[in-house]
């Protein structure tokens, strides 16, 4: 996410970006695509969620 979403998201987000932390990645190039890094802590179950996410949106995007 942008730097700017980052902030907004910390100054007005619910309990869920309680543990958010913003980082800037030199070696990401800036542009459209987005990133999403995880911790080597997540879970299988927290990776699979995500990546159901991710493709119900791709899905969505495909048929409009």
């Amino acid at each position: 996410m942008t730097e700017e979403e980052a902030t907004y998201l910390l100054n007005n987000g619910t309990r869920d970006v309680i543990n958010l932390k913003k980082s800037k990645l030199l070696d990401v190039k800036f542009g459209e695509k987005r990133y999403m890094i995880c911790s080597k802590k997540i879970t299988d179950f927290e990776l699979n969620k995500i990546n159901k996410a991710i493709l119900k949106i791709n899905n969505f995007k495909i048929r409009e």
